[in-house]
């Protein structure tokens, strides 16, 4: 048994694809019979994810300065000292140093981290603190850890890791996202989700799903609203919440499309997500740029037996074949 310690910038109830990986993780590790405990600011008031986050330790820890989903928490330094194995979840901007500080004095930490994405921003200043990152913190997480994970050669190779890849090619191992098909299942349309929406069996559903906030403007919902536009017969099922919602929902109306053809569903619980998969034609994932790496929700869908719509995207495209599904 190993005592392991999650860090992640964001995790569940918080919308994210980063936070639901590293809640699976903690999941199938503890279950193995490892002790595992998960380090995550606390920059939002939440609600406990759900009864089985028992199975684990959540440490919410107080961030001294955040921005988006950027959190100051050196207090990591010495909370690690314990641990066996720290698994990393990078991007982690203004916490990966005191990972770093902590690997330095206790010799025994063992570092593995899953790079999940590059990151992009159209803030001029968080452009620059990107560059001073990945100029001289990035090499420095590689070279510290172990084993660097990624979904995806085809999205790495030519991305932020393209020159250490290169460089070390042995330092990294491609671990693909998967799903928990147990959960995401085939299944008949929710009588209760038809009812709630005011729907019926035979509406035919384009779905959406994905944080509607600033970090994840890349998820492209201005160009699915303004596609969307130009379709008759459909109902379009946007899943999600955030600080944006309100914009998207007056975009929708600037750009003429009738309340009645769109439904903002708001934030739901992750569990309730396989019957909104099932009730849907089709799944969307209108990404604008590779700030989207993966796309665990197209998993997800079709774990459900829902096809897909994808942006032809490095990653998003290893896991979507043309016209097969």
């Amino acid at each position: 048994m190993f005592k392991i310690a999650q860090i992640v910038s964001t995790f569940p109830p918080y919308m994210g694809g980063m936070g639901n990986v590293a809640y699976q993780y903690s999941m199938a590790l503890q279950k193995a019979g490892n002790s595992v405990s998960v380090f995550t600011p606390q920059i939002r008031k939440f609600q406990p994810h759900t009864t089985e986050s028992s199975l684990f330790h959540i440490h919410r820890l107080r961030s001294i300065l955040s921005y988006g989903n950027a959190a100051f928490l050196p207090q990591l330094a010495w909370k690690l000292s314990e641990f066996d194995v720290v698994h990393l979840h990078y991007p982690f901007f203004g916490s990966t140093e005191a990972i770093l500080l902590a690997k330095k004095f206790f010799k025994h930490l063992k570092l593995i981290t899953t790079y999940h994405m590059d990151v992009f921003s159209d803030n001029c200043m968080v452009n620059v603190f990107v560059k001073y990152s990945n100029k001289f913190i990035l090499p420095k997480i590689i070279e510290a850890s172990s084993k660097v994970i990624i979904t995806s050669y085809d999205y790495n190779e030519s991305g932020f890791l393209g020159k250490f890849i290169k460089q070390k090619p042995s330092k990294f191992v491609e671990i693909p996202l998967g799903v928990d098909i147990h959960k995401f299942k085939l299944a008949s349309k929710s009588e209760k989700l038809l009812e709630k929406y005011k729907l019926d069996a035979f509406t035919k559903i384009i779905l959406f799903v994905g944080a509607l906030d600033a970090a994840h403007s890349f998820k492209g919902v201005p160009v699915l609203l303004s596609a969307f536009k130009k379709l008759n017969k459909y109902k379009l099922l946007i899943v999600g919440g955030g600080d944006k919602l309100s914009e998207y929902k007056k975009l929708a109306v600037s750009l003429g499309i009738s309340e009645s053809s769109i439904i903002f569903a708001g934030k739901i619980d992750g569990y309730d997500l396989p019957g909104y998969y099932n009730l849907a034609d089709v799944l969307v994932l209108p990404s604008t740029s590779s700030g989207e790496a993966f796309g665990m929700v197209l998993l997800e869908a079709m774990s459900c037996g829902t096809p897909v719509i994808a942006s032809n995207l490095r990653g998003v495209r290893s896991i979507v074949s043309d016209q097969a599904n």
